[in-house]
């Protein structure tokens, strides 16, 4: 450090001082750095940089749309600039614009397998996209399938790229990002307008901060040092201002904000690492000390981006590089060599166009005779609900459903406190809300003759461009009505809000109850089959919604009750609603076995107050009303069973049918031919079954389904014991049991997508006829269930068993889990060489990648894991320990408290497959 020479001002005598500025680079002192220097647009403001590369080195790079021009000059000058993947230049694969930190991040997760996200694809107007990189060239695929595979190519080209290059160099470009609300997966652009169907409630818009970045690129640094130790990495911030913002602000604000965050993670980030650097064409652009002309509309000039790239080459690779070539500027608004659409250039356009111009081109295809292609992919599907607040939920809304080609769009019809006896009128009238409804969103038309028909016409051009919920073009779209709340609760209160048919002393007997209930239902049953003479075919009737367990709750909100008399009533009255669906030919959608549990209360996550359901609850509904109409269209289109005796004719070409037991049995199936009519023996209900009973069991969830029939010998087999023989829709055997007496069959259906299981269950020796009555008795049922497994993440049949340290087994969006605290406990009683577990990091680590020690009970570490997402982890045993032993599993690091939630919750672990 420099000394100067003074005088002490108080003593008199000459001291030396040090002073920090005093030996500072002119690179650092504006005076030497700026104001002395004429050039002023030759001022490169980079200052040192903490490596430089060999003129062979193996560059790649991503970004933002001024990477590609960074790209495009890189490779001019005869850099080894690296394409692992041909069709993606300028840029190095063909993964389009990287934006943001959390793109590149799973980018590489991807790549490695460490992520695998639930969005597979958009639709576009002619086929699909990748939702990752939906701008690459030649970027639309015929079919989902199609993105996958192609997807799965991009992902092993880019591995080897990260694993191969000698450097990296990664243009940030943004802090605002779209992201799925399911996982977290980032998209560089907005779903919507060609680009898939934007749902609110599935993409939600998340601005990052400074810590969001940084902890993004920290992550991505840590996963490319795994694969590639030598590879250096240089980041650097795009001068392009913002296309658009989400942020209420003024954009040009906006853009500041984001570009300074960006810079300041950058640098910071930067700062911790040796083979990490900051490269300044943020800040090269931006200084701006000549005055020049900075930007052609939003893009930099040429002559400034030719400038960055001169700076960028003569900083890490030398000036006799840098002069190898001189880079002619071109036209600022032409693109060069490859340079593609920006994607936020693209957006602009987008909200410039907006939706009138999309509405001309589906006019004018209409006209053209080709309305149902533009129709049939690029929008979601009409699906109409109609009744009370129930229908709220749906309004407006997109929803996805798998294996579905097409998105699907709730609109609402809502008719305040609508009931059933309020459908129609003693004259045989339509309720004219219920009318105008219709009428409104151009369901149903006059048809001169006083009356109304389904509107199928526009003048003598027929609508064609109503799609059903396959997405096919037909001229009767999907209508859920919702309508019997209000008829419950009135018949609750009429009944004094008592059980039915209990042992209760001021219960209300079950035949009185059945004729006060049919009483307001009966306007119903008029109202669907004046709906049905109009030509609406798809209307379907919901189940009136499971209400709240909680006593206190209802009580605030209506009157005094206890639960019990509220399920035993509503349990009934959907009853009721079912048989009115069977004599009118309407499909009845039952929500109940998907949002109650084993003790037939509705499940709390399902709930918004006393008598409506949430929106996850409404997602199901979709899912059910979607799968009814599919099995509707194919029982229309299917073989018809074959004709069965003359005497059952009337039982066996029955609809599908109910099997209820009206106390604890919340799921309900659907009962083919071959069963006979609902029977009471004292307060027993039951259903005699034929040879071939066919028993439709309906599975909305990809998991293992266990089917338990209560059944009984009858004087079909001569009331003794029988086999009887299980065979699926393809007629393979699915298992065959013994009935000696009244007992229960206990049939596991294997996991498979969602679908309906047709079920023939077959008498060997059966048929034997009984006296005086004509009718085939081989057996009675008296209970049947449906119900999914809950697979917990350690089997006891397997060898293992969860201890402390655990919580709760717990299901959400189709998993099965349990969180895990610290030094969690396993019981192993198995000679099993390995155990395998799948798990997630959770917020007592704050959601980031954690170390996770597996530790035998004398100490040893059996293993250590970094988990970064949801990952498998194998953690070998000791097949001669003397049994049972303990290992327990160690979390570094954990502990942070959750908001709201008294549980530390390190991570999660599932069932591993």
């Amino acid at each position: 450090m420099i000394r100067s020479a003074g005088r002490d001002p108080l003593r008199g005598d000459v001291v030396t001082e040090a002073f920090p500025y005093a030996a500072l680079p002119g690179y650092q002192n504006w005076r030497s750095a700026v104001s002395a220097n004429p050039d002023r647009d030759g001022i490169d403001p980079q200052g040192p940089v903490k490596f430089r590369l060999a003129s062979t080195a193996r560059i790649a790079s991503a970004g933002s749309c001024f990477a590609q021009r960074l790209a495009v000059r890189l490779r001019e000058l005869g850099l080894g600039y690296a394409i692992a993947e041909p069709g993606g230049e300028p840029l190095s694969a063909r993964y389009g614009n990287v934006y943001t930190s959390r793109q590149l991040l799973q980018l590489l997760e991807r790549a490695l397998g460490r992520f695998d996200p639930l969005e597979r694809a958009w639709t576009a107007p002619d086929g699909y996209l990748d939702p990752f990189r939906p701008g690459i060239e030649d970027g639309t695929f015929a079919s989902v399938a199609a993105v996958e595979e192609n997807r799965a190519a991009h992902l092993a080209a880019v591995r080897s790229l990260f694993a191969s290059v000698d450097a990296f160099l990664f243009t940030l470009g943004l802090t605002e990002v779209w992201v799925d609300r399911r996982d977290g997966a980032a998209f560089p652009v907005c779903p919507g307008r060609g680009r898939g169907v934007f749902d609110p409630g599935r993409y939600a818009f998340v601005n990052l901060g400074v810590d969001d970045v940084q902890a993004d690129l920290e992550r991505f640094i840590a996963l490319f040092g795994e694969i590639n130790p030598a590879g250096k990495i240089v980041l650097t911030v795009s001068p392009v201002p913002m296309a658009a913002t989400m942020v209420p602000t003024h954009v040009v604000r906006a853009s500041l904000y984001s570009k300074s965050v960006l810079k300041v993670a950058a640098e910071n980030v930067a700062a911790r690492h040796a083979h990490v650097d900051y490269f300044a064409a943020y800040d090269t652009v931006m200084q701006n000390l000549g005055g020049e002309q900075l930007f052609a509309d939003r893009q930099p000039t040429d002559e400034i981006a030719d400038r960055v790239v001169r700076f960028f080459v003569r900083d890490y690779f030398g000036d006799a590089v840098a002069s190898r070539t001189a880079v002619q500027p071109a036209h600022a608004a032409a693109p060069r060599n490859g340079e593609r659409p920006c994607d936020e250039d693209v957006l602009l356009d987008l909200i410039a166009a907006g939706d009138a111009r999309r509405g001309e081109q589906a006019v004018s295809a209409l006209r053209a005779g080709g309305g149902a292609a533009v129709e049939q992919i690029a929008h979601p599907v009409p699906l109409y609900f109609l009744g009370d607040s129930n229908t709220l939920i749906f309004k407006d809304r997109v929803f996805s459903v798998p294996g579905s080609p097409a998105p699907y769009l709730g609109r609402t019809m809502h008719t305040p406190g609508l009931g059933a006896f309020d459908l129609c009128d003693a004259d045989g009238n339509l309720n004219f809300i219920v009318l105008s409804r219709l009428v409104g969103e151009h369901l149903l038309i006059a048809d001169g003759n006083g009356s109304w028909r389904a509107y199928a016409r526009i003048g003598t051009q027929a609508l064609n461009f109503v799609q059903d919920a396959e997405g096919r073009v037909r001229r009767d779209p999907p209508i859920l009505l919702f309508c019997g709340v209000f008829d419950w609760l009135l018949f609750f209160q009429e009944i004094g809000g008592r059980e039915v048919g209990s042992e209760a002393p001021d219960a209300v007997g079950f035949d009185a109850a059945v004729t006060i209930a049919a009483r307001y239902l009966e306007p119903l049953e008029r109202g669907l089959l004046l709906l049905r003479s109009y030509g609406l075919r798809n209307v379907c009737l919901h189940s009136i919604q499971p209400p709240s367990p909680d006593d206190e709750a209802f009580r605030n909100a209506f009157f005094p009750c206890t639960a019990r008399a509220r399920y035993q009533t509503v349990r009934l009255m959907n009853h009721l609603l079912r048989g009115v669906c069977e004599r009118t030919g309407t499909p009845f959608v039952d929500l109940w076995p998907l949002v109650t549990g084993a003790d037939g209360m509705v499940d709390s996550r399902y709930c918004f107050d006393p008598v409506h359901l949430n929106l996850d609850a409404a997602l199901l509904t979709i899912e059910v009303l979607v799968e009814t109409l599919r099995a509707r269209s194919a029982a229309e289109t299917e073989v018809t069973e074959p004709a069965p005796a003359a005497n059952e004719a009337n039982e066996a070409n029955e609809e599908a049918s109910t099997m209820i037991d009206d106390v604890a049995n919340p799921a309900e199936l659907r009962l083919g031919p071959g069963w006979h009519p609902l029977e009471r023996d004292r307060d027993e209900m039951f259903r005699w079954a034929g040879d071939d009973a066919l028993l439709y069991a309906p599975v909305f969830a990809a998991v293992d389904h266990r089917l338990l029939l209560e059944v009984e010998p009858g004087p079909g087999v001569g009331s003794q014991p029988f086999a009887l023989e299980v065979y699926d829709g393809a007629g393979a055997l699915l298992g065959t049991f013994t009935v000696r007496g009244r007992e229960t069959l206990d049939l596991v259906l294997a996991a498979s997508l969602p679908v309906m299981h047709r079920l023939r269950l077959h008498v060997v020796g059966g048929g034997a006829r009984t006296p005086g009555d004509e009718r085939v008795l081989n057996y009675r049922a008296f209970r049947i269930t449906l119900t999914p497994q809950r697979v917990d993440v350690l089997s006891s049949v397997d060898g293992f068993r969860v201890g402390a340290g655990w919580y709760p087994l717990e299901e959400y969006g189709g998993s099965t889990f349990r969180w895990v605290n610290d030094n969690a406990s396993i019981e192993v009683s198995s000679r099993a060489a390995e155990l395998a577990l799948e798990v997630e990091p959770g917020p007592g680590v704050g959601k980031q990648p954690f170390t996770l020690k597996a530790i035998h009970a004398s100490g040893d570490v059996l293993a250590s894991f970094v988990v970064s997402a949801r990952e498998r982890v194998v953690v070998p045993l000791r097949p001669d320990e003397p049994l049972p032993y303990v290992i327990r599993l160690r979390v570094e690091g954990g502990g942070r408290a959750t908001l709201g939630d008294s549980r530390m919750l390190n991570f999660r672990a599932f069932q591993a497959r």
